[in-house]
């Protein structure tokens, strides 16, 4: 049973035959939670010793995507005596308090960001069973439970964005690139057999050093650097099922990544002359 309907309505990237081939179903780990009986409405974060580390806080940017993503995708299909909306009223508000707290500290930048890229996801909960459509229900209420908990207590460690003004849906946009990017010249499996990754990649991530080095200087350096660490962690905390690399011509592969790469980076570029 599928529970979650989805469609990219984003800038969309060349599928590497390589990688697909390469590797398996994927499974993204949860980073640590603490559990607690019921939603906590105060909108206090936890007391924390010091200021976070890049991956503190793009771990804060995930779960404050997967909330969004969850608690604000609508319904399909659901019944017409069914309102998922009124049934999560506790939770919106829940996260409503949540983000005045962040007005005016650091956080703000960083919740503000997992919004936009959050608005990016095109999709709804499948909700034409009644049954399911409360289990969906239900599935958000704990997920926005963890997550505002979670934000809480990394919320204090978390830095000011050097971010410029402009367009919030232009720059998610680029960032939603640019996580696909930095995907690409990381593959968790092994491409081809008898090559290491490091081998196949060296000409596509120079490629992409070539481009962020570009940006040095300007508005979306900063843009850049988020997005990378976003990335980053979430590859840090997924677990892929690898199948067996197949045989191929190194050159042959490495070039194909190669101008993938190319064409993500070229959607970038397009995106930043808009």
């Amino acid at each position: 049973m599928l529970f979650w309907k989805t469609q990219s309505k984003t800038v969309v990237a060349v599928l590497m035959t390589a990688f697909v081939a390469a590797c398996g179903r994927e499974e993204v780990a949860s980073p640590k939670r603490s559990g607690s009986p019921a939603i906590e409405t105060t909108n206090q974060p936890s007391t924390a010793a010091a200021q976070g580390s890049r991956e503190q806080e793009a771990q804060f940017r995930l779960e404050a995507r997967r909330v969004y993503v969850s608690l604000f995708q609508p319904s399909c299909e659901a019944p017409p005596e069914f309102s998922r909306d009124s049934m999560l009223g506790d939770e919106r508000r829940a996260v409503s308090e949540f983000e005045q707290y962040l007005n005016g500290r650091p956080g703000s930048d960083h919740i503000n960001i997992a919004k936009a890229d959050a608005a990016l996801e095109s999709g709804c909960w499948m909700d034409s069973d009644p049954v399911f459509a409360l289990k969906h229900v239900n599935i958000t209420k704990e997920e926005v439970r963890l997550g505002l908990e979670q934000m809480r207590e990394l919320a204090p460690m978390l830095r000011p964005l050097a971010l410029a003004s402009g367009s919030a849906s232009t720059a998610a946009e680029f960032r939603l690139g640019v996580r696909r990017l930095i995907g690409a010249i990381a593959p968790q499996c092994q491409i081809v057999a008898g090559f290491s990754n490091d081998q196949m990649l060296a000409p596509a991530r120079e490629r992409v050093d070539q481009f962020e080095r570009g940006l040095s200087g300007t508005s979306l350096a900063a843009q850049f650097d988020v997005a990378k660490a976003d990335a980053e962690f979430e590859l840090s905390i997924t677990y892929p099922t690898c199948l067996v690399p197949e045989s191929r011509e190194l050159e042959l592969v490495r070039q194909m990544v190669l101008q993938d790469v190319k064409a993500m980076i070229s959607s970038l570029q397009a995106i930043i002359g808009r």
